[in-house]
C-alpha cells in the first residue's frame, strides 16, 4: 500500500513541475504584459543582471583609465636606473 502511495506522490510531483515550467512558457507566449514584467524582473534596473552589467562596466572603465594613465606616464631617471639594476 505504501509503495503505491509513494509512486503516486512521485508522479504527482513530476506533473506539478512540468505544469509550473509550461505555465511560464505559455504566459510568455500569450500575454504581452507578462513578458514586460518578466523582462523587467530579469533585465530591469533592479535585477541582478542589470547590477552585474553596471558593475562590469564600471570595472572596465576604471581598468581602461588605469592602463591609459600608465601608458601616458613618462619614465623618470629613477625608474630607468631601477630597471637597469
Amino acid at each position: 500500500m505504501y509503495l503505491r502511495f509513494a509512486s503516486a506522490v512521485e508522479i504527482t510531483n513530476c506533473l506539478l513541475l512540468i505544469n509550473f515550467a509550461s505555465n511560464v512558457v505559455l504566459y510568455c507566449a500569450i500575454n504581452a504584459h507578462f513578458r514586460r514584467v518578466v523582462r523587467h524582473i530579469f533585465c530591469g534596473e533592479g535585477s541582478l543582471v542589470f547590477r552585474w552589467r553596471a558593475r562590469r562596466r564600471r570595472f572596465d572603465l576604471a581598468e581602461s583609465a588605469t592602463y591609459a594613465a600608465i601608458a601616458l606616464t613618462k619614465p623618470t631617471q629613477n625608474t630607468v636606473d631601477a630597471v637597469e639594476l
